[in-house]
């Protein structure tokens, strides 16, 4: 089964990006100690010896500050499963890829590819990209993610589901809504994906 050639320039446009990002890293040489590193780490570590134990405590000192993001240790963990305190370099290459995952998802389900060149000109000159690349622990990148793969579903009740994970990762994913909704009235003129981020909104907006 041959490739389309569209999605054949999605992804390299997204591969060029990932390659040209960890060459720049490398040269730069990143270091630990931006924003969350120190508890982001130490979080994924304890995550990573007991995970229910590390998400039920997080859940109970974050919710106090009026924010629901059960699926954040799991994040770090993923994150920094890589950390090692004298190289970096494999967290913050695992970070691109994973930044790229979500721009290459999001290029390929609402970006024309005669459109490519001005939406990743677009995104690069964006200042918060860069904070995608530099932080790890930034969690709108998953988020976008799910909202993506959920779009792409074929079965209602994974869209569903996806679509509460997508807004429960980070709330300000909700700004996407109205993309959601119309790409879906425009090929199915059916909602789930749509409703399930609604439901991801009340559960937010229940701790806040």
């Amino acid at each position: 089964m041959k490739m389309k050639k569209s999605n054949i320039e999605h992804i390299f446009f997204a591969f060029v990006s990932f390659t040209f990002f960890c060459i720049i890293f490398y040269v730069k040489q990143p270091f630990w100690g931006l924003m969350d590193d120190a508890t982001s780490i130490k979080l994924a570590l304890e995550f990573s010896s007991d995970p229910f134990v590390t998400t039920k405590k997080w859940l109970s000192q974050n919710n106090v500050n009026g924010m629901f993001r059960p699926f954040f240790a799991l994040q770090q963990f993923i994150q920094y499963y890589f950390y090692e305190f004298d190289n970096p370099y494999p967290t913050f290459f695992l970070n691109i890829f994973i930044v790229m995952t979500s721009i290459y998802l999001f290029s390929n389900i609402f970006v024309k590819v005669k459109d490519l060149y001005i939406f990743y000109s677009v995104i690069f000159l964006w200042p918060y990209t860069y904070d995608w690349l530099l932080m790890p622990t930034l969690n709108e990148k998953w988020g976008l993610i799910f909202l993506c793969l959920g779009l792409s579903l074929k079965n209602k009740y994974l869209k569903f589901l996806f679509g509460v994970i997508s807004v429960l990762f980070k709330l300000n994913l909700i700004i996407l809504f109205p993309l959601a909704w119309y790409l879906e009235k425009s090929k199915t003129n059916n909602f789930y994906f749509s409703f399930g981020m609604l439901l991801g909104l009340s559960v937010q907006t229940f701790f806040f």
